[in-house]
Formats: structure tokens, C-alpha cells, sequence
């Protein structure tokens, strides 16, 4: 398994202008449209705003995927040994037409998802709740 670390790659996006510029916070969603009624993107929803308000502070969401993916042809006689399993995630704080775009998917961890399987799903979530955890406690620069 490798393993990107969350806190550097986060660093290394938020100092291309290209990201950095983009960036809606939820304070800026809540005072541009206080009762929205027309819902745009997941920060306008009532348990993102809910959340904002609770913690009171502006954050960054993460939304976290996980899928295999075949590196050999999937048809072959060699289907299954050489699946890949991928965790990914993208930053919804973007406007739409960035947040579905491919340059907003970042690797997290990959690995053979046979050795996934076999330590168990449970140990590699450990292992990225530590990095969410690290994130949520340090931030990045």
C-alpha cells in the first residue's frame, strides 16, 4: 500500500492559484445566501450549514471515494490478481464547474486489493482516519 500524505498533498494544491482562488468557505455560502432555496452544491445544504455553525469556523470539505480499477484487460485470463484498489477524494469548496472536473480528483492510497482484503478494510481506514485525524487537529500551511 502506498500512502500520500493528506496534509502535504492539501499544501501542495491550496498554493496553485488555480485552487487557492477558487475556494468558497461556508461563511462566504452562508452570507451570500442566508435561506437558500435553490441548492447548488453540498456546502448549501442544512447539515453542512449546521455544521458551520456549530463549530464556527470556516473549513475545508473533503469527500472521500474508494474504487477498484483493473490494470490488466478485464477479460483476460489474468482478471483479478492485478486489481488495484484506489481511495481518492475531491474538495468540495469549489465552484461546480470545478468540482466534477478531473483536475479536482486527488489520490490518497493505493494498493493490491487482495492485500487490502486480506489485512482487512478496517486497519487501512485506521490508517486515513489518522491522516483526517492529523489534518483536523494541525491543518496545513
Amino acid at each position: 500500500m502506498q500512502l500520500i500524505p493528506l496534509c502535504r498533498s492539501l499544501e501542495n494544491l491550496f498554493t496553485s492559484e488555480q485552487i487557492s482562488s477558487h475556494v468558497k468557505l461556508p461563511s462566504d455560502a452562508l452570507l451570500a445566501n442566508p435561506n437558500p432555496t435553490v441548492f447548488t452544491r453540498a456546502l448549501d445544504g442544512h447539515l453542512m450549514r449546521s455544521l458551520y455553525r456549530r463549530v464556527k469556523e470556516d473549513y475545508i470539505a473533503i469527500e472521500l471515494y474508494y474504487d477498484d480499477i483493473e490494470v490488466v484487460n478485464p477479460t483476460g485470463t489474468k482478471k483479478g490478481p492485478k486489481k488495484l484498489g484506489v481511495f481518492y477524494y475531491c474538495i468540495r469548496n469549489l465552484p461546480n464547474h470545478m468540482n466534477c472536473h478531473s483536475a479536482n480528483i486527488h489520490l490518497l492510497c493505493i494498493g493490491y486489493t487482495m492485500d487490502f482484503k486480506e489485512c482487512g478494510y478496517e486497519k487501512i481506514m485506521e490508517i486515513l482516519q489518522k491522516e483526517f485525524s492529523e489534518l483536523e487537529n494541525n491543518g496545513f500551511s
